[in-house]
C-alpha cells in the first residue's frame, strides 16, 4: 500500500521492549553497578551521573 503508516504505537501494549538490567564494571577497581533497562535511556543519565561523580573510581 502506498502511503500506509504504521499501525502499532511503539509505546503501546503490543510491545514491551528491552527490559532488564545493565551491569557495569570497572576492571580496575572492580566496582560495579546496575542500572535498570527499560524503554527509554534513563539508565544512561544514571550511568553519566555515577561518571561524574567518580563513582567507579575508587572501592567503597
Amino acid at each position: 500500500m502506498q502511503g500506509a503508516s504504521p499501525t502499532t504505537d511503539p509505546k503501546g501494549d503490543e510491545n514491551v521492549g528491552l527490559q532488564g538490567y545493565v551491569t557495569v564494571t570497572r576492571l580496575s577497581t572492580q566496582i560495579v553497578r546496575e542500572y535498570p533497562l527499560g524503554f527509554d535511556t534513563g539508565w544512561i543519565q544514571h550511568f553519566r551521573q555515577d561518571l561524574e561523580a567518580c563513582v567507579f573510581d575508587k572501592p567503597e
